[in-house]
């Protein structure tokens, strides 16, 4: 019978089901992009009608149609939507509830978060919050911490999904719903399918056993190591980018017979096949069809991670001296052509590709001929590269260059396929192994161990993988975000700076991503030939500096400064009299090495643009005994009336740091600071007026550096301080401290106590 004459199915109520699966993303780092493709590739192996689409391309979905919906959202910053989700977000706000096709529509809802931000898994949260205002019907939720690991809520949640559509959603496909009975695969590891050390095909039909019989061997190394394959790798540097070897016990494994719960061989829809024509890489400019010299556009925002701005690289400079431990480098980039008037605190995103040595090193162990064209089809091929950066045509080393993180760290489905390619019996019962539930503890290690995709090749020397599987199986690589460094009211240019990251990994010298790019890319600044990167403009949703009339606190450490320099700047142009208290707390190692911006504070405070100005060092030699002034949250402390005084006087609050070694323990200082001398009125409202700051002239104890002063009163270990006589009465401790922190939310709402994090 035609599949479109057939009656209606219905679910037990009498309910018509819906005909088709409509799953959406919010992702920064493709993550939750990565989920949702492979969400809709099992749905589709299921039978189900599904397509997936980015948020921000609502538009190409008719939600008045009977479908149900799908949201796997992640969150970016200290509680932001990701940059793909904001149209969508603001589509659904504008909709009314007795007007929106979305009311009564049932939906889904997976967040991927991390609870060590303050709002955890917000844009998912308010993304159901949102459609059921518009009285949509929510049917399954949940909420995936990434600082214990997504695979423990995301794996059970898909699971639970399969378990509901029945009831929900119409088969489109009857035919390939009766091949489908396998068990539930995963977009990260699932924990439900098994093997039996056999070959499993992808779109096999029979449910496997609850236990997998481990492959014989003649005998299981209790410790992953990649020496003695490394050497069958060539790459362009010596020591550059080579595999690193990986250590991980698996004692436990030569004491096992069966693996439970292995992961199930993924399904990927993407097709790779060759055009038989050869050619040499071509420029990242003609990949994604934008010419290196831009010619000016009318809407900036034009340019994204798909289409990247040439921004020509007009100056560099480095920012501290030769002894830091990590060279901090400022680069001044035109964006004349661009016209974004870009505001402080917003940020510039950079694309950034995989180093060299690694593509090549890799595309030597797969045995590909990096300048072969292909061509690449399929749904999961949006999903090779950022935006689809890369066009249908491109060659093997263009893909590797562009597409995959290389450097991500390894999903259960990813060793699975590397297992199931591996011809030696003890590589793929290791491999095995990191897929199953005995391996657990084993595969939550390995990401602390930061292998690249060549790491584990040469782990598993016998492994002869599929590249189509195996980029099944990659995220891919995602821009990095750095905040203006300066302001310019014609936005002819725009300057940011970066701390480069290099270490030395097992015997491999490796370097951040992006910043050994970027390092590398403008070394030559200054010759003939102009120096090109790739950039488009990020505005902040949140963290926006305050009106230059409104007094402000930045506390930062690091290249933390760098948008309070665009803070300083925006205020050097407002007349005195219409300019509101700045006070800048700053922290780094040491005075006369990587103190960043020092002539530009010191100018700032001179002028008056600035009132008081704190910088504490780190490395500096101490003295004395007692708690110390080593970190900024120290001198917070230390200064807690005239910070407190700040606060209730009506100053906003900004915060810019890493989220583990500064920013935890500055919101830290500052809860103490309001149990020690707020008051319940404070707490509770009455906030108004102006700051009561104390003499803010240039003086030695207030506007000068601190190394080594002790905190009065305080005790302990560093991130500890003193509470104090409570000035909050008649509640206990527990609720006079749910108090304060309900107080610092509260000013975050309101736009008075910003953060700009990372991890």
């Amino acid at each position: 019978m035609d599949q479109s004459s057939a009656a209606p199915q219905a679910d037990a109520n009498g309910a018509s089901l819906a005909k088709s699966l409509v799953i959406l993303y919010a992702s920064q780092t493709g993550n939750a992009e990565f989920i949702a493709r492979h969400i809709n590739t099992e749905a589709v192996e299921r039978g189900y009608s599904s397509n997936v689409f980015v948020c921000d391309d609502y538009g190409k979905v008719d939600f008045s149609l009977p479908s149900i919906v799908v949201i796997v959202a992640s969150t970016t910053g200290d509680g932001d939507p990701p940059d793909n989700s904001t149209k969508f977000w603001r589509f659904i706000r504008r909709e009314k509830p007795d007007k929106t096709p979305l009311a009564g529509k049932r939906y889904a809802v997976l967040g991927l978060g991390d609870t060590n931000y303050s709002q955890f898994a917000n844009a998912s949260k308010r993304f159901d919050k949102q459609l059921q205002n518009l009285g949509a019907v929510c049917f399954h939720r949940g909420f995936a911490d990434d600082a214990t690991g997504l695979e423990a809520v995301v794996d059970p949640w898909i699971a639970k999904l399969w378990d509901l559509l029945p009831d929900l959603l119409e088969l489109s496909d009857k035919v390939r719903a009766a091949k489908f009975k396998a068990a539930s695969k995963s977009a990260i590891s699932s924990l439900r399918g098994t093997v039996n050390g056999k070959s499993t095909a992808a779109d096999e039909t029979t449910k496997q056993p609850p236990a997998a019989e481990v492959p014989s061997t003649t005998a299981t190394k209790p410790v992953i190591t990649t020496s003695d394959s490394v050497s069958t790798v060539k790459v362009t540097s010596e020591t550059l980018w080579s595999p690193a070897p990986l250590e991980l016990d698996l004692s436990v494994l030569s004491s096992l017979h069966t693996l439970s719960n292995v992961t199930k061989l993924p399904v990927t829809s993407l097709k790779i096949s060759a055009t038989g024509v050869r050619h040499p890489p071509r420029s990242l400019w003609d990949l994604c069809g934008v010419p290196s010299g831009a010619p000016p556009v009318s809407d900036p925002f034009s340019f994204s991670p798909a289409r990247p701005y040439p921004a020509v690289v007009t100056a560099r400079r480095t920012l501290t001296k030769t002894s830091a431990i990590s060279r901090v480098i400022e680069l001044t980039l035109s964006i004349a052509t661009l016209g974004w008037k870009y505001r402080p605190g917003d940020a510039v995103g950079a694309l950034a590709p995989n180093p060299t040595p690694l593509v090549d090193g890799l595309l030597a162990k797969l045995g590909l001929d990096g300048d072969g064209e292909i061509s690449v089809e399929g749904e999961a091929a949006a999903g090779l590269s950022v935006g689809s950066l890369l066009p249908p045509l491109m060659t093997w080393r263009e893909l590797f260059t562009w597409g995959p993180d290389l450097l991500a760290a390894p999903k259960k489905g990813l060793l699975r396929v590397l297992a199931e390619s591996c011809s030696d019996p003890g590589e793929k019962r290791e491999a095995l192994f990191l897929c199953s539930k005995e391996g657990a503890s084993s595969y939550r290690a390995l990401p602390a161990l930061q292998p690249t995709l060549l790491d584990l090749l040469c782990r598993f020397p016998s492994a002869q993988p599929e590249p189509f599987r195996l980029l099944g199986q990659l995220p891919h690589l995602v821009p990095r975000f750095y905040s203006v460094a300066s302001f310019h009211p014609n936005g002819t240019e725009v300057k940011i700076a970066f701390g480069v990251v290099e270490y030395e990994l097992r015997g491999s010298k490796r370097k951040g991503l992006a910043t050994g790019f970027l390092e590398e890319a403008t070394n030559g600044q200054g010759a003939e030939s102009a120096i090109v990167i790739p950039v488009f403009p990020r505005p902040s949703n949140s963290f926006v500096a305050p009106d230059p009339s409104v007094p402000v606190l930045m506390v930062s450490a690091g290249t933390g400064i760098t948008p309070f320099i665009s803070f300083v700047e925006e205020r050097t142009l407002v007349p005195e009299k219409s300019r509101g208290t700045g006070w800048l707390v700053y922290g780094c190692r040491w005075r006369e090495v990587d103190d960043l911006y020092a002539d530009t504070r010191q100018r700032s405070l001179a002028g008056g643009v600035l009132t008081r100005t704190d910088v504490v060092y780190s490395r500096e030699t101490q003295e004395g005994s007692g708690s110390i002034v080593k970190y900024v949250q120290h001198l917070l402390r230390r200064e807690g009336m005239d910070v407190w005084k700040f606060v209730v006087g009506g100053g906003t609050v900004c915060i810019c740091g890493d989220l583990h070694t500064m920013a935890k323990e500055v919101h830290a200082a500052l809860v103490d600071i309001a149990l020690q001398y707020a008051t319940e009125g404070e707490l509770k409202g009455g906030m108004d007026g102006q700051p009561e700051l104390i003499d803010a002239s240039p003086n030695a104890s207030r506007n000068g550096s601190i190394a080594g002063q002790q905190v009065a009163g305080s005790e302990g270990e560093a991130g500890s301080g003193p509470v104090g006589d409570i000035k909050v009465g008649g509640t206990s401790p527990e609720a006079k401290k749910a108090l304060v922190e309900q107080f610092w939310k509260d000013l975050t709402v309101k736009g008075r106590y910003l953060k700009d994090i990372w991890l």
